[in-house]
């Protein structure tokens, strides 16, 4: 390209960062600076998005910390569950946790819940995953994913008398129309 944007530069670190090129996605964050190009929002979720899918969790909380410190750009809560679902997958559960806790309530979505619910399934985190949903069915109850996630957790612990009630509740409230059981 003749001209490159910070559009342009972030569609390619995007790009290997969905594929699990981290590096490359690095290498092309580095080249954008040096051509002048300052990242913005995207960019740095994208960035952060690249650690997540390689598991680099110190790599991931560098570029969080660095976007609003170097590059003056304010976390949004893409960024936040991005990296609530990075430390997730980390089996880093508690910071996970704590980072969701340092959100404002306003700020936690279902995303942000559901990423924590997730990791909690991957480290057969009972107790946890049990209060995630119960503050996803709270706090957005028109979603059927928490029952479906909860219960799934249920029965791969061998708690399917659980899972069963979970899906009956779920059922009773109407969602089953947002899955095919």
């Amino acid at each position: 390209m003749p001209e490159r944007d910070t559009i342009s530069w972030t569609a390619m670190i995007a790009a290997y960062a969905q594929h699990g090129e981290s590096e490359r996605a690095r290498k092309i964050f580095y080249q954008m600076q040096k051509q002048g190009i300052l990242p913005n929002k995207v960019t740095c979720l994208s960035i952060i998005s690249a650690c997540g899918h390689t598991g680099e969790v110190e790599e991931g909380y560098y570029w969080f910390i660095s976007m609003n410190l170097i590059f003056a750009v304010t976390p949004i809560v893409d960024h936040y569950n991005c990296m609530i679902d990075l430390l997730g997958r980390a089996g880093r559960l508690d910071e996970a946790e704590n980072l969701m806790t340092s959100m404002s309530s306003s700020q936690v979505t279902i995303v942000s819940i559901m990423a924590l619910i997730s990791s909690c399934k991957y480290q057969l985190d009972v107790e946890r995953a049990q209060r995630f949903a119960k503050q996803a069915f709270t706090l957005f109850p028109e979603f059927a994913e928490p029952y479906i996630m909860l219960a799934h957790i249920y029965s791969t612990v061998g708690r399917i008398q659980d899972a069963e009630n979970l899906m009956a509740i779920m059922r009773g409230k109407g969602l089953e129309e947002q899955i095919d059981l």
